[in-house]
């Protein structure tokens, strides 16, 4: 039976700790299929992977403002900034892997 204010800045106030100095690790992830240009979709914009993904399924990871693509095997396969909707966003130095090479 004491007032809320006066309770809080006496009692729960001195007990609180300091907020962390970074944020919070914040993601999205999703697993999206590539399309037959190469690309593929996330929050509406289009990002390119290497063409031997084409027609495969890959995990799609969005921290802070970057794209990351990975395979299956969980390998980076492709690294974006964030792109407006609508947007296509080209690797121009894609991730050379075995199969690209040969």
């Amino acid at each position: 039976r004491q007032q809320v204010g006066k309770f809080f800045a006496a009692v729960e106030q001195p007990a609180l700790r300091p907020l962390p100095v970074s944020l919070f690790p914040v993601f999205e992830e999703a697993r999206r299929t590539v399309h037959r240009d190469g690309y593929f979709e996330f929050r509406r914009a289009y990002y390119s992977v290497p063409p031997e993904y084409v027609g495969r399924l890959i995990w799609v990871r969005r921290e802070t403002r970057l794209i990351r693509a990975y395979n299956s095997r969980r390998e980076q396969i492709a690294l974006h900034a964030e792109a407006e909707p609508g947007r296509f966003t080209t690797d121009p130095a894609p991730t050379c892997t075995a199969a690209s090479v040969m």
